[in-house]
């Protein structure tokens, strides 16, 4: 399971590992971060609940990623629901992680009998972007518990989570009246096996095309300051491309219309405000797809800022 929350808009939060364990966001908003956009809880009622994640649950042997920022003062003395199971009894969830009552990162998963605890002091969490990490290895009889790829606690684990007995019910946010996150979620991902911290560690500095893609823009995009930027005039806009990805193959539509491209061979380069596209005059393109006739009904405007190599090419080029 992944989910990036770069969606920007509507109800359904995707997940990009292709498994189709998609989610539902009720409530949040989404804002910019340094990977995208982030999902920010207000901690009173927003959640994202995960039913088809919860027909599965986490398996006996797993790692579990969260990129989030939350001000562990907020809500102080209450459970607030990181990602989770929410079944009344500890011994009855799958998995729940959350900062509990006493002011801890904690974790914890049950089989029905008993369950694994593991905790570490929420202090940890102050101060912009941090990632957490759980990890059941019942083959090493251990639970551990990471902030940024460095361990902050460790448990005995002779087991994993309970699985295949009935739907858990996985949310994010709130947990009931009083108990609920504020902060923002930036990207979580499961895995079925163990991950060394070594390999936390890399998958953190190692951010992929994925993390990065954003499908819908969600403020109002304008120029970037030069001294002759103007608000952009959105009205019956159907493709906005700011070529400010930077890397990739993806090139993202702002206009919220969903025609992203994909760039054939074409290299990044500096750009007047940032970064740009450029075309070796051979075989570079970037492909929008077919559309057939329904990006324009009538009259057209394109505007866009091109930088030419050569300022006369041989006649018969295309343009």
């Amino acid at each position: 399971m992944h989910h990036s929350f770069n969606e920007g808009s509507g109800k359904v939060v995707l997940d990009r590992s292709g498994n189709g364990l998609h989610a539902r966001r009720l409530g949040g908003t989404y804002v910019r971060s340094e990977r995208g956009l982030a999902l920010r809880l207000d901690g009173v009622d927003d959640q994202v609940a995960y039913p088809d994640f919860g027909l599965k649950g986490l398996p006996a042997s797993f790692t579990l990623l969260v990129r989030l920022r939350v001000d562990p003062a907020a809500g102080e003395g209450t459970p607030r629901l990181v990602f989770g199971d929410i079944a009344s009894q500890s011994v009855l969830r799958n998995f729940n992680l959350k900062l509990d009552r006493h002011d801890r990162i904690h974790a914890e998963w049950g089989n029905g009998e008993s369950y694994v605890q593991v905790h570490a002091p929420a202090a940890s969490l102050v101060g912009g972007w941090h990632t957490l990490a759980v990890i059941s290895d019942p083959e090493r009889g251990r639970a551990v518990l990471l902030v940024d790829a460095r361990e902050v606690a460790r448990a005995e684990a002779t087991y994993g989570p309970r699985v295949g007995v009935a739907p858990a019910r996985f949310r994010s946010g709130y947990w009931w009246p009083g108990n609920a996150l504020r902060g923002e979620l930036d990207d979580l991902k499961a895995y079925a096996g163990v991950l060394t911290p070594e390999e936390v560690r890399g998958m953190e500095s190692k951010v992929t095309e994925a993390d990065r893609a954003i499908d819908w823009q969600p403020e109002t995009t304008s120029l970037p300051k030069a001294g002759k930027a103007t608000p952009l005039d959105r009205s019956g806009l159907v493709a906005e491309y700011a070529f400010a990805e930077g890397a990739g193959t993806r090139l993202i539509d702002h206009s919220g219309r969903g025609n992203h491209g994909r760039i054939h061979g074409a290299t990044w380069v500096a750009g007047p405000w940032g970064k740009a596209l450029h075309f070796d005059g051979k075989d570079d393109y970037v492909d929008l797809g077919q559309p057939e006739d329904s990006w324009f009904d009538d009259g057209l405007t394109i505007e866009m800022w091109v930088k030419t190599v050569r300022p006369d090419p041989p006649r018969g080029t295309p343009c």
